[in-house]
């Protein structure tokens, strides 16, 4: 629509016309989207109001997927929904259907990853830094160091000496270093997935960090194509992600406005034909 996007809730005239009348399948994100950030991301809750408004829209939108980079096994244990999917690890893993769905190992040499994790944890000795292993990727999160800025910095050093870096895809969040295959799965596969399983006539992305670009490229992809219709919504908070800003339709402040929307979409969505 424009360069930039607008607050959801001052244009929601104009964002009507984008969802149309059908109900939209949702894809939403969990840290920072349906759960606060927090400096340990094992600390990280859902939302409540989120949680029972996913309850209530599970019970007539075509489906609700949460797309995250953490893995399926950990999105379960946070939200606990048995009517919603989850693509996990990027959209490497899926449980749809109650049956967990992975990309096969044997097609993906998973070793550069251990290998740039266990070189980091070597090289960057600063206190406050958690590193994860998620089979499928990696991350390193360093939201509790005393200095985020000295932690980046030093991270980025240390890649410039690292091992099978061209092997890798390395990019940066909120606080956190993301790393996973030059394969091409990320959550623009989610995206894809969702539309060839469903053929939605709508669909609501939304998220709040850099890896949530990819779901909204594919995503405008499909609209531009003409074969879906829908809504791309960028969670705004601090530190705000300026790419997604420039990328997403529409934008709401915090977790408290994916409340809002979602509210938005039970009141609006839910008798719609």
């Amino acid at each position: 629509m424009t360069n930039t996007a607008l607050n959801f809730l001052d244009h929601i005239d104009a964002f009507k016309s984008l969802i149309g009348f059908a109900k939209p399948a949702l894809l939403i994100d969990f840290d920072g989207t349906l759960s606060e950030l927090t400096p340990d991301p094992s600390d990280a809750v859902i939302d409540p109001m989120c949680l029972t408004l996913l309850q209530k829209l599970s019970t007539f939108l075509p489906v609700i997927a949460i797309v995250s980079g953490r893995s399926v096994k950990d999105l379960q244990t946070k939200i606990q929904l048995n009517q919603v999917e989850f693509y996990g690890n990027h959209g490497a893993e899926k449980f749809i259907s109650g049956k967990l769905i992975a990309q096969s190992r044997a097609d993906m040499n998973l070793d550069p990853i251990r290998e740039l994790l266990n070189f980091l944890k070597s090289e960057v000795s600063l206190p406050g830094l958690i590193f994860e292993d998620k089979s499928f990727s990696a991350s390193v999160h360093y939201r509790l160091s005393d200095n985020h800025d000295l932690a980046k910095a030093t991270l980025a050093e240390a890649l410039r000496h690292a091992p099978h870096i061209h092997r890798l895809e390395i990019f940066w969040g909120k606080e956190i270093l993301e790393i996973r295959l030059l394969s091409g799965v990320n959550k623009g596969y989610a995206v894809r997935d969702i539309f060839k399983r469903y053929q939605p006539e709508s669909i609501l992305f939304v998220g709040d960090d850099t890896t949530d670009i990819d779901g909204i490229d594919q995503f405008i992809k499909l609209r531009d194509a003409g074969v879906v219709k829908g809504l791309t919504v960028a969670v705004k908070s601090k530190p705000t992600n300026k790419h997604l800003l420039k990328k997403a339709d529409a934008y709401v402040e915090n977790v408290e406005g994916v409340g809002k929307l979602l509210d938005w979409v039970l009141k609006n969505c839910s008798k719609k034909v």
